[in-house]
């Protein structure tokens, strides 16, 4: 990508439709596009699992942001957000009807053809679910890989985010959830059911049914999972980078080469548009290419 595409630096205006809490101090927000005049709903057809885009809060600044459902007909679109800085604590302050800006979409998706046919593994840690909910819903609809599961790791129950999605996708492939302390069964209250009149934007948050449920890290479970999945053939990562890194270690050291494992590096999107030097190639980046961007990790 390059930052000649100066169409991407002038944002869009978008509004805030609506919101509900998906996880402690998180948010899965559904925006629209705001009518150009010209009859253009949706200005950014085509978007890619692993896409991401800037939000721009008027008097907070911008931040970088992935799709959990890309730009539909109607211009509407959906992402999770932590609160955690300072454009996220403006965006949570804001009530339905706000307007802002967004740029995009940006960044190198994840390698679709390359997991045709192959045994995927993925691997995600807290808000690092986000970036996949795309790749995992396209996985599954074209049914492409021989085999497909998600391990999916957080603090608590309460800082579990996309319980919806996860609980939806257990019914077509291997989900396991990693706690590393362990608590209640987390259940939805009635007010945080989401509120949206098209339901096929953001599904119902159902109360927890998730079936396979471990305690510990991720790393912890992947010799049992192993016996479960098999030796995986492609890695997918995404979370914590202490994390990532872990689990990247241990598959190589079983021989998976590092040029089948993907990470999604987040943290380099700065600019969106190469400004930064750093985030011009991403957020999807091989393992190699990791290494090679600090050092050897090996």
């Amino acid at each position: 990508m390059s930052a000649s595409k100066s169409v991407n630096l002038v944002p869009k205006t978008i509004k805030l439709v609506d919101y509900y809490g998906d996880g402690e101090n998180a948010r899965h927000f559904l925006f629209r596009f705001s009518d150009d005049g010209a009859g253009h709903k949706n200005p950014w057809t085509g978007v890619r699992p692993g896409e991401f885009f800037t939000l721009c809060v008027p008097g907070a600044g911008e931040a970088p942001f992935t799709f959990t459902y890309p730009p539909n007909r109607f211009g509407e679109f959906c992402a999770l957000v932590r609160c955690m800085g300072r454009v996220s604590r403006a965006l949570f302050e804001l009530g339905v009807g706000a307007c802002l800006g967004a740029r995009g979409p940006f960044g190198r998706p994840w390698p679709l053809q390359e997991l045709r046919g192959e045994r995927v593994l993925i691997v995600a840690g807290g808000c690092g679910l986000a970036p996949l909910v795309m790749l995992i819903d396209e996985l599954l609809t074209q049914n492409c890989c021989e085999k497909l599961a998600l391990v999916y790791g957080a603090r608590t129950h309460a800082r579990q985010v996309l319980t919806s999605e996860r609980e939806r996708w257990q019914k077509q492939m291997q989900v396991f959830d990693v706690l590393e302390t362990p608590g209640a069964e987390a259940t939805a209250a009635k007010e945080d059911m989401p509120p949206y009149a098209d339901k096929n934007i953001i599904p119902q948050y159902p109360l927890s049914d998730m079936k396979n449920t471990f305690f510990g890290i991720p790393l912890d479970i992947m010799p049992a999972l192993r016996d479960a999945f098999g030796e995986p053939t492609r890695l997918l990562l995404c979370g914590p980078e202490a994390m990532m890194q872990a689990i990247a270690q241990y598959f190589v050291a079983r021989k998976l080469p590092a040029t089948a494992i993907w990470l999604a590096m987040e943290r380099r999107m700065s600019s969106a548009v190469g400004l930064c030097g750093q985030c011009a190639d991403g957020p999807i980046f091989r393992w190699d290419e990791v290494l090679g961007l600090d050092g050897d990790r090996t």
